[in-house]
Order: C-alpha cells, then sequence, then structure tokens
C-alpha cells in the first residue's frame, strides 16, 4: 500500500518520529541549525529554508506541486503555523484559513476582534512608547500586563503594578525600537487550557487542564483534569466554543487558555495546535485520545482511535529552582522505579549555576506523574521532586 505524504514545516523530531511511525512519508522544512541527524534519517526529504519566507515557500510549493501528492501541512510549533497554513493554502489541501490562524497569533488583533464580537473582552492597545504604558493605567488602572504581540513561551512579558514599575522594570529596549508591543489590562483568577478538535467547525473539548503559573507568567505545572464543578466546566467550554467559532477555527487542534475570573471565563490566547508542555501525554493517559495522532490524520473524521485510560489524574510539575548553586542532589534515577512517576527529565548536576526562571525554555527539568485524582498526581509530582534532595546555595 503506498503511504500517504505528509509536510512537517519548523516542528520538533519527535513529532516527525510520530508521523513516520503512524505511516507517513514526511516532507520535512526546518532551519537549517535545527535539523538533527535523526531528522535526516526519518524524513523523506528534508528542506532547510528560512520558512519565514513566504516566496521561499511558495518556491517549494511550486515544486510540490509537480512532484508530491500532499495529504496534509502541518506544524506543532509556533513560528511554523502561518507558514503551515500559508502552504496548505497554496497547495489545496485541507486547512484552517490564513486569516484564522494570523489572528490566533496575532495576540493584538485577536483581542480587537473579540471586542467587537462582544467575547470574552479583555481591555488591550497597542503601545509603541513609554507614554502608552502609562496612558493605558490612567484609563484602566494597575497592574497591567504588557507582552509581546506575537511572543512565545512566556517570554517577555511582564506585569507591572505601578508607575515606579514601569520605570524601573519595563525594559527601554521594548519601547525605543518601534516594534508594536501590547498592553492590556491584567486578569486575575485561576488559569486553564482548553483542548480540542474540531472538524468541518464542529469542536469537540477533549480536556480542561489546569495550570500552575510564577508572577511572570512562566508555567510551571499543569493537570488532568482541571478541579472545576459543573458550571464552571459548562461556562468555559461554551466560551470557547463561541471564541472558535468567530475566529473561524475549522480543523483540527485547538490549545486555548484561559482565567476563570469573578465576572465568569476571559480567553488569554490560544493557538491552532495541541497544547506543549506535554499536555498531550496527560490528555492521553486520562481520557485515552492522542491529540497528536488525531492532528496528524488528514480528514481522518471517523478514524480517530481512543486507547484504554491508563489514569484518573495525571500531572506534570516542572524544576522552577531558585538562582543559585547546585550543592548536591540525588541522581535524577532514584525516580526511575518509583510507582507513580511517569516520566522525568532532570538538566541539573551539581556544581551547575542555575539563573532566574525568566522562560519557559529556563525550567530545570520535570517530573511526570499519575494518581486518582489530578490533585494526588500533583501531590505525587512533589514527593518525587523532594526525592531528589536538591540543595542550592
Amino acid at each position: 500500500m503506498k503511504r500517504k505524504k505528509i509536510i512537517l514545516i519548523g516542528s520538533y523530531t519527535h513529532h516527525l518520529e510520530r508521523a513516520v511511525m503512524q505511516g507517513y512519508d514526511v516532507i520535512f522544512i526546518q532551519q537549517k541549525n535545527k535539523i538533527t541527524p535523526k531528522d535526516l534519517e526519518l524524513a523523506k526529504e528534508v528542506y532547510a529554508i528560512d520558512f519565514q519566507n513566504p516566496d521561499s515557500l511558495l518556491e517549494l510549493g511550486s515544486y510540490f506541486k509537480k512532484a508530491h501528492l500532499i495529504e496534509g501541512v502541518f506544524s506543532f510549533t509556533e513560528n511554523g503555523l502561518i507558514p503551515a497554513a500559508i502552504l496548505a493554502e497554496n497547495l489545496g489541501v485541507e486547512s484552517n484559513s490564513l486569516n484564522t490562524v494570523h489572528l490566533l497569533k496575532n495576540k493584538l488583533e485577536m483581542r480587537k476582534h473579540l471586542s467587537e464580537k462582544g467575547i470574552a473582552g479583555v481591555s488591550c492597545r497597542e503601545g509603541k512608547q513609554l507614554e502608552d504604558v502609562f496612558s493605558f493605567a490612567n484609563a484602566y488602572g494597575y497592574p497591567l500586563v504588557v507582552k509581546p504581540i506575537e511572543g512565545t513561551g512566556s517570554q517577555g512579558i511582564l506585569l507591572l503594578k505601578s508607575n515606579e514599575e514601569v520605570f524601573t522594570n519595563l525594559p527601554t529596549w521594548l519601547y525605543e525600537n518601534g516594534v508594536p508591543f501590547l498592553i492590556e489590562e491584567f486578569i486575575d483568577g485561576p488559569e486553564f487550557s482548553v483542548e480540542t478538535f474540531s472538524i468541518n467547525g464542529q469542536h469537540q473539548v477533549i480536556a480542561i487542564t489546569q495550570k500552575e503559573v510564577q508572577e511572570n507568567f512562566v508555567e510551571i505545572a499543569h493537570s488532568v483534569p482541571a478541579i472545576i464543578n459543573k458550571e464552571q466546566k459548562q461556562l468555559i467550554s461554551n466560551t470557547v466554543h463561541a471564541f472558535l467559532d468567530t475566529v473561524g477555527l475549522r480543523h483540527g487542534p485547538s490549545h486555548t487558555e484561559v482565567k476563570w475570573t469573578r465576572k465568569g471565563p476571559k480567553i488569554i490566547e490560544s493557538h491552532n495546535r495541541p497544547g506543549g508542555d506535554r499536555i498531550t501525554d496527560l490528555v492521553c493517559m486520562v481520557y485515552g485520545i492522542d491529540l497528536i495522532a488525531w492532528t496528524l490524520d488528514p480528514g481522518g473524521g471517523n478514524k480517530f482511535i481512543r486507547y484504554p485510560s491508563t489514569a484518573r489524574g495525571a500531572a506534570i510539575r516542572f524544576l522552577a529552582l531558585p538562582p543559585g548553586t547546585v550543592q548536591s542532589m540525588n541522581p535524577p534515577d532514584i525516580l526511575k522505579h518509583v510507582p507513580f512517576v511517569v516520566k522525568y527529565q532532570v538538566n541539573i548536576r551539581p556544581g551547575d549555576r542555575i539563573g532566574a526562571i525568566k522562560k519557559s525554555s529556563d525550567r530545570q527539568g520535570f517530573v511526570m506523574t499519575i494518581g486518582e485524582s489530578s490533585q494526588t498526581a500533583l501531590e505525587a509530582c512533589d514527593r518525587a521532586i523532594q526525592l531528589l534532595d536538591i540543595c542550592i546555595k
């Protein structure tokens, strides 16, 4: 039987590996400095190009039209989503529209769109200079949030609580280089992400994930299922359904971040890809749904497989250690035979100097666990990290 051909753009090696295991011949498009030997081994064809350049992308598209029958174009990384939409449109394969993907990626345009539609609105404004921040504060008060319009990985997001903090914490390069940034009101309350899958505009909520977030917005824990009541679950689900409808999402996965406030759920941001941070692993363990596999099934419709659930609750906690030097710790393999530990990764060893955690990639590893509930799974994460007995001075 002839294998179907798909294109993966800017994704990680484990996504490429999954696609090959699922029976696809994969054409892999990646930046040259990020291509690994394993990628070259797995992919049918590899193209090292700047996929952010539409001209380079469309030139490849012209070749693919003549040489291949492409079944789908995918990306699992933020920077690859718009290029994937451009190439899918060029090749005439099923995909969300470029306008939809742009709305999801550009936080300012998304905010404006939601405000016009009256959905879970958050007050915001484009900023270009320091005076714009003060003007917003005069209109809406503190605290407020300043963030890149197309940021990823919790990078560059600032919570500002006073005029003094604007002067001391807002980096000068942000407002001196003329690049627009987003200013928005701070939304207080617990944070969740909603993992969905859409087929021809029909949205299915697969899971609601509970999050733990540092004050600088770096996420340090996820647990499934979220500990919420039926009314909260329904309101969050309804809000996300309305949101996905209004941005025009019709196909595939989405990962939408929501905060629960005194006025109900508010949309923080959304992405037309499965959630990162191994949320897909948690979902698969609890619900038996493999969102990576579902995503890689072009036009799959009724072919989606559910696996037996292996846990009632699952959680991941990231190592978010304070700055200092690692004086001592137990070997990470001490966790290998701990019954409730499913996966772990520890990226430090004695003698390493640890800096402050300012973005997701600064975290020093993770522990993933299962339990009778999401709460017991989180508690199991904490016990596992304690077993490492990491001493920092």
